[in-house]
């Protein structure tokens, strides 16, 4: 079931009651899901537990001085602020701060159009049948790192793909017309037909043509990408590419080792001093996966990523000095640039009811920011909301 809303259905909070004109906007949030997700089960037999050490190109990224990865911050509201922007209902009714300005509503985005977008009734019926096939499902069970990724494909990327119809109009009309859509038998499919069948923003594989690199390397590839359209926009990919994502496994990254990073751990990071120098490979698996996370990020454009290990999702928005603009006419640094790094949500367990409306909301953000004039970084961990891990 969904949390409770206001009295006779009015959405409380943003501009108070929205106009009749937008209320398609106000009756979404009934939709969206509020259940628990059943916990995966370790088969009998499975792989060996093991970490993605990262490559030259990664090690390159992290260990950049304006722009690696030399910080590590915690960021106290972002699931919070995920939660709020889409539901408004209390994030944790029992204890709750009220969050500070600016806070975001889905409701009050500028430019929503009057109409909810051609898909919305399809994303509904989706959302119908994935919430009841949920709950006659068996508990999936995982046993190498494909199947970790088979299970965010059946109960998350589905669900957040068909959350995405109910909030935006279909980009998929706007292909690139250089690489179109084709059927198996590599025929051309028509304009309208790619509007009827498929549909964009979601959530989807990533290759090379991806890659920001015109000369890509093997790694820097996350699980899935949230793409805003079909195109390749290299010119802006934190606009085309807003969302990054990683499954991990339990085993071979234990939540024990992933809770290091957000109590400042020092074998993951020592406060006050860069996290990573050239060529430096830490094995612990807090570490490792930072640094996989840096370079997919470098790699692909997106300035936020959730990641998890099938016992708790973790959010990550990563925080830049400076224009990219900017830092090619910088040139050269000698020390590293301490500001440049990751700002780490709490964790959230696999099975909190409210995870997947959490998701929804940082997918509706990374998306939005453009249209609100934000970078996602300012609107999920604004002045006084974060601070350095372990502190």
């Amino acid at each position: 079931m969904n949390p409770p809303i206001g009295d006779n259905g009015n959405v409380p909070g943003g501009n108070g009651v929205l106009a009749e004109t937008r209320s398609w906007l106000k009756r979404m949030h009934i939709h969206l899901p509020y259940y628990q997700l059943p916990i995966p089960v370790q088969t009998p037999v499975t792989t060996n537990p093991a970490v993605t050490l990262p490559k030259k190109s990664t090690l390159a990224a992290v260990s950049n001085n304006l722009t690696g990865l030399h910080s590590m911050q915690y960021g106290e509201k972002i699931w919070q602020r995920c939660w709020s922007y889409v539901s408004p209902s209390p994030f944790n009714p029992d204890n709750e701060a009220p969050l500070e300005e600016p806070l975001l509503r889905v409701w009050d985005c500028p430019g929503v159009p009057q109409k909810p977008p051609a898909f919305y009734g399809r994303g509904k019926m989706l959302l119908d049948i994935l919430r009841s096939l949920r709950e006659v499902s068996p508990r999936p069970i995982v046993s190498n790192n494909e199947s970790a990724r088979d299970i965010l494909d059946k109960y998350i990327y589905d669900v957040l793909n068909a959350s995405l119809q109910l909030r935006y109009q279909n980009t998929a009309q706007t292909f690139d017309q250089a690489h179109p859509f084709r059927s198996l038998s590599r025929d051309e499919i028509p304009a309208n037909i790619v509007h009827q069948d498929i549909f964009y923003p979601c959530y989807a594989r990533v290759v090379y043509y991806h890659h920001i690199d015109p000369n890509p390397s093997t790694s820097g590839y996350s699980d899935k990408l949230l793409f805003a359209t079909p195109n390749k926009n290299h010119g802006n990919p934190k606009k085309n590419h807003p969302v990054g994502s990683e499954a991990k496994l339990p085993w071979s990254y234990p939540t024990s080792s992933l809770h290091d990073i957000v109590q400042g751990d020092p074998s993951v990071v020592i406060p006050g001093t860069s996290l990573f120098q050239q060529g430096h490979s830490n094995p612990h698996p807090g570490n490792t996966i930072l640094q996989q996370l840096w370079g997919q990020c470098n790699s692909l454009g997106p300035d936020v990523c959730f990641m998890t290990n099938l016992e708790c999702f973790y959010i990550l928005v990563r925080s830049l000095p400076a224009d990219q603009q900017e830092q090619a006419n910088i040139g050269p640094q000698a020390e590293p640039d301490l500001h440049s790094g990751f700002i780490i949500s709490s964790p959230m367990k696999w099975d909190d009811p409210r995870v997947l409306t959490c998701l929804i909301g940082l997918s509706f953000l990374a998306i939005d920011a453009f249209t609100w004039g934000q970078t996602i970084r300012d609107i999920l961990c604004p002045q006084g909301e974060s601070k350095q891990v372990g502190t």
